[in-house]
């Protein structure tokens, strides 16, 4: 008898357990999807429920429940449609989007010769935005100082709540330890410890990405490739670097490193680069080879011209069909393309976004494009496309907030949704 009911009891616990579990699965589950209906709205802007139902898959009752706490929690509302064929029946159908009131993310990237700071929603809508430049002879204890006043500043003007904090930061970084390696040509700065100093004094979660991952994070969450699954964005101008999207999730590589195309060699025997090897792509593609290139042919430059201005000069004068600027962005983009090719044949990426200054007529698009496919591996079953970033030369700005957003809609960080 003793051992039956022992038995028994042992049966009864065991499905408690399977019980808790369950509704803990369950639990888990409501609060996954509605984080991935807040991501729809917030990423796609004003939805209806029947959108969101056929995309999601989950029943209307579901999708009804759900808009309900999200509504209750003060993160979207409801608005009619502005539509006057969509009602059925006179009935104007009513639209979700973000609520004004709704939490905020923060974004720092920092830069070779300055650091910006912007607060946005969830929806990558800016609310405040600041940047500082550096000093000439800037320590990496400086850094962290103007870095923290930049946010500390931004906590205060901004009147809604913030999550968290992306940082966007040239590299090369170790994102799993949140710092800053030892980025070439940056006031010797090396092993600066970013994450944990901002995350102290701010008492904020942060994040650290490579700053061409955030850019190519931005275009994956909310600009011109949120159907894309693989792709490549490259930030051109300064440098070269490189970000990719491969199965709809943005490669860091194993902790943070991936993405610095500029020093891949394309001449071993080339001249040396500041990182110790030889013959670095950015050695070649670079606004300081281009200027000297465009003047070179016979061009002319302004008498002022500021960090950034050289390409976007250069662009739009080759858009007008200046000589001079032609030649010398042939030569830029012929080295830009053969770092490319070297990716795609690598990876088998048929999408690039490209991020940069100047007009967005096209031209270096188009020049690009035709380069890689003029020497592209088994062309005849490849369709190569060149595009411009969504944000022009902002996406890593961007990125460093899209960063911070990622980590809300993935869970990472809970957001009282209760049920309605």
């Amino acid at each position: 008898m003793y051992v039956r009911t022992k038995l028994y009891c042992k049966k009864v616990e065991e499905n408690v357990a399977v019980t808790k579990r369950e509704c803990r699965n369950t639990q888990d589950m409501k609060y996954e999807n509605r984080l991935r209906v807040l991501q729809m709205i917030a990423t796609g802007g004003s939805l209806s429920r029947a959108s969101i139902t056929a995309a999601t898959g989950l029943s209307k009752m579901s999708i009804s429940n759900i808009t309900g706490d999200l509504i209750c929690a003060g993160l979207v509302n409801e608005t009619p449609s502005t539509d006057s064929h969509s009602g059925i029946s006179g009935r104007i159908p009513l639209l979700l989007e973000l609520s004004p009131l709704s939490p905020c993310v923060m974004g720092l990237y920092i830069r070779r010769k300055h650091c910006t700071v912007l607060v946005t929603d969830l929806s990558a809508k800016i609310i405040t935005e600041e940047f500082q430049p550096y000093s000439e002879n800037m320590t990496g204890r400086e850094l962290l100082k103007i870095t923290a006043a930049l946010c500390e500043n931004a906590v205060k003007v901004c009147p809604r709540k913030i999550l968290c904090i992306g940082i966007a930061s040239l590299g090369p970084v170790n994102a799993q330890t949140g710092v800053i390696i030892s980025p070439p040509n940056f006031f010797g700065i090396h092993d600066l410890p970013i994450r944990v100093h901002l995350q102290e004094r701010l008492q904020l979660p942060c994040f650290l990405i490579h700053d061409a991952s955030a850019g190519a994070l931005a275009e994956s969450l909310y600009g011109i490739c949120r159907e894309d699954t693989e792709f490549i964005y490259l930030q051109m101008q300064n440098g070269i670097g490189l970000g990719m999207v491969l199965n709809g999730d943005v490669y860091d590589g194993a902790i943070g490193l991936c993405g610095e195309l500029g020093h891949t060699s394309i001449d071993f025997r080339g001249a040396q680069c500041d990182c110790g090897n030889r013959g670095c792509l950015e050695l070649y593609a670079n606004e300081h080879r281009l200027m000297e290139s465009f003047l070179s042919h016979g061009g002319q430059l302004p008498q002022d011209e500021e960090e950034g201005e050289i390409f976007r000069i250069a662009v739009n004068a080759a858009a007008n069909r200046d000589p001079a600027a032609l030649c010398a962005l042939d030569e830029y983009t012929d080295c830009v393309a053969v770092g490319l090719l070297n990716c795609i044949n690598l990876i088998d990426i048929h999408k690039i976004v490209l991020g940069y200054r100047g007009d967005n007529n096209g031209l270096v698009e188009k020049m690009i494009q035709r380069k890689i496919e003029r020497r592209l591996l088994v062309r005849e079953v490849r369709r190569i496309e060149v595009v411009r970033s969504t944000f022009l030369y902002r996406a890593p700005t961007i990125g460093a907030a899209a960063l911070a957003a990622r980590h809300v809609f993935c869970g990472d960080l809970p957001i009282q949704i209760t049920e309605a």
